[in-house]
């Protein structure tokens, strides 16, 4: 998975390349791999709302996404 970092930063473009298992957490709820966050619209979505992200790295790879609320996702 690559994840572009640049709309949190406008001045510098950060990507990281995570390889191996990924488990990406959205409000404390983990997506499966039939998610909703499919289309642009939905991701624009998502992205317009998010307050926090955090990478944490062991065995596996874990995303913490955490936003504005839960609510909106839907």
């Amino acid at each position: 998975m690559k994840l572009d970092l640049s709309y949190f930063y406008q001045t510098k473009q950060n990507d990281f390349l995570i390889k191996g298992e990924t488990i990406v957490k959205i409000d404390s709820i983990t997506l499966s791999r039939k998610h909703k966050y499919k289309s642009n619209r939905k991701i624009k979505r998502l992205l317009s709302i998010i307050k926090k992200v955090s990478i944490n790295q062991n065995n596996s790879t874990e995303v913490i996404i955490e936003t504005s609320g839960r609510n909106q996702l839907e």
